[in-house]
């Protein structure tokens, strides 16, 4: 597989028909900065259904896990388990489609075609506990009018999937085992299938929100700190002994930060506009380029909306 990354804003072709830093199911390796920017890129190398790919959608408060999970009829198809109620579906007891059937809190839809599917519990007659508890059913995923044939009305196996959980009063080791937490109406769990890339597959990276920047107030620009605090003979980043440098960082993107004595006497203004770098140095002198003396020192921090913000530091020397 090779690739091709451009600059959309500008045209530009950043890298072309490139097949380096490419990882097929192995340990990613990411290729080199431009533009700020670095990918990485794995490919899968047939469509197929993981049980770690599977997740509960961010509102869910479900913990049930995914026991087992296998692709059966490859289909570039995703799919969801969406929990709605006690007798929400219902799924068939055996493979011959008898009229046996039992009640599941959930359905299962494939949301490529937007299409509810059907439920067949593969093991539920030899399943000795009470198949409608879903602890252990082991349940098949038919479906039909796929995307890679889509006039075709018959049924086919696409997935298999069990769920498992911890229930109330479980020991293992002799400790009781905090349970899962039950469904509620509204989970979903959700089972996306890895397909590899094709040609003409695109992803397009939008990094506006970089530039996005907060706008400040009381409880943010009190984030500014003083490194070192206290300042004791010299800082761990100095190199030149003859250059002494105390930080300011987390600071607005355009601001003053004011530095008096605590007898209110100025020191010195610094002034900072980077939207990029939230740090600003000072070299430890004052307006009239001496050396600053030990003590305690006041700063005050100006951000260009008004908002002030007034911390203490302390020089030792």
């Amino acid at each position: 597989q090779r690739y091709t990354i451009t600059n959309t804003n500008t045209g530009d072709t950043l890298v072309k028909d490139s097949d380096k830093w490419y990882s097929v199911d192995q340990v990613l390796e990411a290729p080199p900065v431009y533009d700020g920017l670095r990918w990485g890129i794995q490919m899968s190398p047939s469509i197929e259904a993981f049980k770690e790919d599977a997740y509960w959608t961010e509102n869910s408060q479900c913990t049930y896990k995914i026991k087992t999970l296998r692709t059966v009829t490859l289909t570039r198809s995703n799919y969801e388990l969406r929990f709605i109620a006690e007798n929400a579906d219902t799924a068939w007891k055996n493979p011959a489609f008898s009229t046996a059937r039992f009640t599941i809190p959930f359905q299962m839809w494939n949301t490529t075609t937007n299409r509810k599917v059907k439920l067949l519990g593969l093991n539920t007659d030899e399943f000795k506990p009470d198949p409608d508890s879903d602890k252990g059913v082991l349940f098949g995923v038919f479906d039909n009018h796929l995307p890679e044939d889509p006039d075709n009305e018959r049924y086919k196996t696409v997935l298999q999937f069990s769920l498992d959980w911890i229930l109330p009063g479980t020991y293992k080791d002799g400790k009781l085992i905090p349970p899962d937490k039950d469904w509620a109406a509204g989970d979903t769990l959700v089972m996306p299938i890895r397909i590899p890339f094709e040609r003409g597959d695109g992803f397009t990276v939008n990094t506006a929100k970089v530039f996005q920047l907060n706008k400040v107030d009381k409880r943010n620009i009190k984030k500014v700190k003083v490194v070192p605090n206290p300042y004791i003979v010299r800082a761990g980043w100095e190199t030149d002994y003859f250059v002494r440098k105390i930080q300011f960082t987390n600071l607005p993107k355009k601001c003053k930060v004011h530095i008096f004595t605590v007898s209110a006497e100025k020191v010195i203004t610094l002034h900072h506009d980077n939207a990029f770098d939230g740090s600003e140095d000072w070299d430890m002198l004052t307006l009239n380029r001496q050396e600053a003396a030990p003590g305690l020192y006041v700063f005050v921090v100006e951000a260009d909306n008004g908002e002030t913000y007034t911390g203490k530091f302390v020089i030792i020397k």
